[in-house]
Formats: C-alpha cells, structure tokens, sequence
C-alpha cells in the first residue's frame, strides 16, 4: 500500500508526519466514485451530501492506486466538503517522470528503489463549477524521495498563490487534482445508509518504538451496499457481532 511506504518515508525524513499517521483511520474503495452517481441523482440531493460530509476520523487516509491521500481537520468535528483541511498526498513517480525531470534540469535521479513524492498543503474549498467538483487549496511544500534516500530534497511555495511560478503552479494543480478525487471517493463512499466495514487482523502486532503499525497490523475500512454486505457476512446480525474469516476480524455497521 501507498500509506505504507508514506509511513516508512516520514519515520526517516518526515518525523513531523508521524503523529498523524499514527492516529489516521486507513480507508480503500472498491470502484470509483463517478460509479456512485448516476445522471438521475437530483442536484439538491447532491448539495445536502456536501454539506453533511464529514471525514470519518479526524485523520483519515484514503488509499487508491498509485496513491494515498491523508486529510485532516483543522478544527474538531468539522463539517461540510468546503472546510479548510490539512493535506499530505503521496504518489508514485514513474521512471519516465523522473527521466523528463532529469532532462529538464540537467542533472540525474538515480534509484534502485521505488521513488514517491509527498505533497503537504491545505485544502481550503471544494466546490462544484457546472456538474463538476473542483478541490481549491495551496501546496506548501513537497519532496521526492524513497524508503532509503532523499530524491528531491524539500520544495518550498510561496505562500500567495498569485507568486507561483509556471512549475509550482503545474504541480499545485495537479496535486489538488488527486486530492479531489480522494475526497470525493470520502464523500460517495461514505454516504448515509452504506455498510462501513472495518478489517481487524485477529493478531494485532503493535509497531516497534518510533514506528508506525503498517497496514497487515491495524484495522482497515471500506463500505459496501448493505445487500453487498449482508450477501458478503451472511451471519452477522447485530452492529456489535463479528465475522471471522482467513485470519481476520470483520464488523459491519449501518453509517
């Protein structure tokens, strides 16, 4: 997973990302967002769902393929998508990225090792322009690096928007870009009346000191349709019951 290699990436270089990781509440979709929402569904319908949202944990990371977005609330319990949240997102950068990037800038990026680039901003809005969602925010910083080894050492933006270069704007906008489509996946996947489900390994290790838990030893969370769910836990009766299955510890509850 992404948030694992986020983890090991913040222990070493990020330590002040540590306390967050610790604490986020770990989510994975089946499917995207966009699956979620036929034309048919009523605009007002929409608007209510936006203005109800609220992360499922003060901290919660949203893994996808190729990334994982980490969301924080400011303030205590906010709600609504449009609130001022705190982001870190972290993607893989392919070989041929970091080829252009070296040609661009005449030098070389050499790895034996998966290279990732970790973005740490704020979203300040989230807004829908005609029928689509737009993430608005600032990237504050950003780095590249690898498990091991620093790649691209830490790349400050100015704080005004309107000072960005070509660059910093080009990457401001494509690292608001991956987060929208994190939070919309919160917001549709989440939504009243779906199945939360929690995965819980039935041996639960706890990380070693300065460490934290990697995704085989802390609990994971998606949501299905609750036909989806009942179909998937034909025994579980009541919110407080448990599945048990290959190793691990289901619950399922109505959101």
């Amino acid at each position: 997973m992404i948030f694992d290699k986020l983890c090991a990436i913040s222990e070493r270089f990020i330590p002040e990302l540590v306390p967050a990781l610790h604490m986020a509440s770990v989510f994975q979709f089946a499917g995207k967002a966009a699956d979620l929402l036929p034309e048919s569904v009523a605009a007002k319908a929409l608007e209510t769902l936006h203005v109800g949202f609220e992360l499922p944990a003060g901290t919660t990371a949203v893994e996808r393929p190729g990334f994982c977005t980490l969301l924080m609330d400011s303030t205590p319990e906010q709600l609504g998508c449009g609130q001022r949240r705190l982001f870190v997102e972290c993607m893989e950068v392919s070989r041929e990225a970091l080829a252009e990037m070296a040609s661009k800038e005449n030098r070389k990026y050499l790895s034996h090792d998966d290279v990732f680039s970790v973005r740490v901003g704020t979203l300040a809005n989230y807004v829908f322009q005609g029928d689509t969602g737009i993430a608005k925010g600032v990237l504050s910083w950003w780095l590249m690096a690898t498990k091991n080894e620093i790649v691209v050492p830490a790349q400050f933006l100015p704080a005004d928007p309107a000072k960005f270069t070509e660059d910093e704007f080009a990457v401001n906008l494509n690292t608001l870009e991956s987060v929208r489509v994190s939070l919309e996946e919160l917001m549709y996947f989440t939504a009243p009346g779906r199945a939360l489900v929690a995965r819980s390994p039935l041996k639960l290790r706890p990380p070693p000191k300065g460490k934290v838990a990697r995704s085989p030893d802390r609990t994971l969370y998606t949501t299905m349709r609750p036909d989806e769910a009942a179909k998937s836990f034909p025994t579980l009766r009541a919110e407080s019951d448990e599945y048990v299955a290959a190793g691990n510890r289901y619950r399922v509850r109505t959101l």
